[in-house]
């Protein structure tokens, strides 16, 4: 198990996929299958496989190996319907009892956002966003748009105040077990309004 790629592992797993070959997605319940297959008792020729890691099981393994911060690109949430589905990623689980602080770009637009931001709410977790120049309130951001209509609970104006807190948060000292998720909008982004537009077209 590999915690930060180089080339050639991000080339193995991409020729996985070019050839239609095993590879799996990693969240916290499938750590112990997967490695118990490849690596245990069990493991034989036949069980060799690759996989990479959901945000879940990363903060958790960031976390063993003393990784306090790590960066990805969009959230896990709350899906549209859950109250009928119950679809709820792991990454919001994750970030209310690891204490890792996830740098994201917000959450996937596709997601009930404003079920997502209340979900991490309730397990105390550090929402926060970088305002980039912006004034006043800003939106947590919806991976292609830095506009969701939902306003960030928290804001950080600049990068000393980014790492400030999140600093503050690596430290440990507030006696938290949960996660952080400081969010900054992708560079290029698509306006709020067309993102709606091709969410809805599907």
């Amino acid at each position: 198990m590999y915690l930060g790629l180089w080339m050639s592992p991000v080339q193995c797993c991409l020729k996985c996929v070019s050839k239609a070959a095993a590879l799996l997605k990693l969240s916290r319940r499938d750590l112990a299958y997967a490695c118990g297959l490849r690596f245990g008792s069990a493991g034989s020729s036949a069980s060799t496989f690759n996989g990479g890691t959901t945000i879940a099981s990363t903060m958790l393994l960031a976390h063993k190996a003393g990784i306090k911060v790590f960066a990805t690109g969009g959230l896990g949430g709350v899906h549209r319907g859950a109250e009928l589905s119950w679809d709820v990623s792991a990454d919001l689980t994750e970030l209310g009892r690891t204490p890792v602080a996830v740098v994201c770009s917000g959450c996937k637009a596709f997601l009930d956002i404003p079920k997502t931001l209340e979900y991490l709410e309730t397990q105390g977790v550090g929402v926060l966003t970088f305002a980039d120049g912006r004034g006043g309130g800003v939106d947590f951001p919806a991976f292609w748009s830095r506009d969701s209509g939902f306003k960030s609970p928290m804001v950080v104006r600049d990068e000393r105040e980014a790492a400030s807190v999140i600093c503050e948060f690596s430290r440990g000292v507030w006696w938290c077990s949960t996660g952080q998720s400081p969010a900054s909008a992708r560079p290029q982004c698509l306006p709020c309004s067309q993102l709606t537009c091709l969410i809805c077209s599907y």
